[in-house]
């Protein structure tokens, strides 16, 4: 009996089947491509989460924090019917990702941005190693 893709992909063959995703809305696959989506975006709020609740122990200052992660509710209307409208069909992983995220935004707040990388201010410790730009990784 041969696998699903969503069976291969939470067994570790994701690479292999993200390669076979480029015909899959026309193909019999179709239902079992929408799990390995869904699974996919999953892992991606998984560590969205980790890495968002990480920066907030850590004090950072988000430029907008109301939008620094949020995931959709179904109060907020779905963006993909306009985008398609204006850019066609969405690959199904970034289908998924808008219907299940409504931002993402980890810049850092403009206050925080003249920092010597070199030298964190006092009161300051850096955040180095966990994404962007040395010099403007520091937080009170």
């Amino acid at each position: 009996m041969t696998k699903s893709n969503f069976r291969r992909c939470i067994s570790g063959e994701h690479e292999a089947v993200y390669q076979e995703f480029p015909k899959v809305r026309d193909s019999a696959i179709f239902e079992d491509a929408c799990a390995v989506s869904a699974e996919t975006i999953d892992r991606v709020i998984q560590n969205l989460s980790i890495l968002h609740d990480n920066l907030l122990s850590l004090r950072y200052q988000f430029q907008e924090a109301e939008k620094a992660f949020v995931l959709r509710d179904s109060s907020h209307l779905s963006p993909i019917p306009e985008i398609e409208k204006r850019f066609g069909t969405l690959p199904l992983l970034a289908r998924t990702w808008f219907e299940k995220i409504e931002s993402v935004s980890f810049y850092q707040h403009r206050e925080h941005w003249h920092f010597d990388a070199s030298k964190p201010p006092d009161g300051f410790q850096s955040i180095f190693g966990l994404g962007g730009s040395a010099t403007s990784l520091y937080v009170e």
